[in-house]
């Protein structure tokens, strides 16, 4: 192998090229796999009983005041019936392009309404019934995936319990689950939940434990009961509603975060926050059954164009290891919406891909907010979004109940 001396200059160099070769690329993926979709003329039919789509939701932010004063214009149109949306060429609606999806949600929905056009409830009692549900959000950086998942505040106070209207889709989601395992147990059918959480981020393809600063990168590692999962991680037992809150402070606090030409307050890494809900349901004159539901938030990293961030030193290395990320999340996601073998799917060319394997082509029930800028300054990165939302509601999913061996041979007695 060659090695080639470099200053400092020329990392700088390398890294602007490899970031902007990523994004290149991160845009042009949906076009070039659609050509070979066409192709092969491949199409999902209706699935038999016990598999799942991906539900897919469109989300649009309002444009921003600077946007505003800049004179920017809207360069997408919901349908009246909120199931598909329109990206306007140019601005000018007789040029469009249609993408049909679960729901399009306009920027005029606050977060209450948001979560019951999502229909978040019905997957979250799957959680209670131990079964794995996960919600991600999707798009470029500046889209709202944040604001949708934690609110209008990087961090919730522990004293807040939902007394703000902009309160994200995790905290109402933390509520609803607390408040229906009370509702749970009743006289003739008892049942307990032990309810832990964990919180950690990808960045720069390493594993860090948002709840203990101090340690170590957390390992990635492979087992066959749980695929790839990160080893060592705090799990914070809760009793109430209060103690996530916390943690969900805490980790918010600890994430990477950095300030762009795009966005004041840039996520620049992957986060994910997993509930863990144990419950322990007791048979007639017989054993304990325990099911292992979680719920888990995932909360990517925007897309980013080099030249209209203007990102440096640190940042550019960051945007770089983002957009690789995101195009091997990109790679995942049209090889699965293709239906190719289990095997050559990409999972394990990016550590973010490795730990989404369960929500992607795996056991676990899911749900993808797709966020998108509606500026037309935004379209390209809009298409991007777009093209690759509409390859994940393809994807098909087997959920399954999580259960310890012994306690499915009961069941099945």
């Amino acid at each position: 192998m060659l090695a080639f001396p470099m200053s400092d200059g020329g990392c700088e160099h390398l890294a602007t090229v490899v970031g902007r070769l990523s994004f290149s690329l991160l845009l042009l993926l949906p076009w070039l796999l659609a050509m070979e979709q066409g192709s092969t003329k491949k199409q999902h039919s209706q699935q038999p009983e016990g598999k799942s789509n991906i539900h897919v939701y469109v989300r649009v932010r309002p444009l921003s005041n600077e946007e505003i004063a800049q004179g920017e214009k809207f360069s997408v149109q919901l349908s009246r019936d909120e199931q598909s949306i329109k990206v306007l060429d140019r601005g000018y609606s007789s040029s469009s392009i249609a993408f049909q999806f679960d729901g399009c949600i306009g920027p005029t929905v606050g977060q209450e309404e948001m979560m019951q056009k999502l229909r978040l409830q019905k997957l979250l009692n799957k959680v209670l019934e131990g079964y794995s549900s996960t919600v991600m959000a999707y798009g470029q950086t500046g889209s709202g995936k944040t604001f949708t998942m934690s609110g209008r505040q990087e961090f919730l106070q522990a004293s807040n319990n939902l007394k703000s209207p902009t309160d994200g889709l995790i905290a109402r989601a933390v509520t609803y689950l607390f408040g229906a395992t009370k509702s749970q147990s009743t006289e003739n059918n008892p049942k307990s939940f032990t309810i832990k959480a964990s919180y950690f981020e990808v960045y720069n393809e390493q594993v860090n434990d948002l709840l203990r600063l101090n340690c170590a990168p957390r390992e990635v590692k492979w087992s066959p009961n749980e695929g790839f999962y990160v080893a060592d991680l705090l799990l914070v037992e809760c009793e109430m509603v209060d103690d996530v809150f916390s943690v969900l402070d805490e980790g918010a606090k600890n994430r990477k975060m950095g300030s762009h030409n795009l966005n004041k307050d840039s996520s620049r890494s992957h986060c994910v926050m997993t509930l863990h809900m144990d419950s322990h349901w007791k048979l007639d004159d017989g054993p304990t059954i325990i099911r292992h539901g979680r719920m888990i938030f995932v909360d990517l990293a925007g897309s980013e164009r080099l030249k209209k961030t203007k990102s440096s030193g640190d940042m550019l290395k960051e945007t770089g290891n983002i957009n690789r990320s995101l195009f091997t999340l990109g790679k995942v996601i049209s090889a699965l919406a293709e239906g190719k073998r289990k095997d050559v799917i990409p999972y394990r060319e990016s550590t973010l891909t490795k730990l989404l394997m369960e929500s992607l082509g795996g056991s676990s029930l899911a749900l993808m907010i797709a966020c998108i800028s509606p500026a037309l300054s935004a379209i390209d990165e809009t298409m991007s979004t777009l093209h690759y939302a509409s390859c994940t509601k393809t994807i098909v999913n087997l959920p399954l109940v999580n259960m310890d061996e012994k306690d499915k041979v009961l069941r099945l007695a």
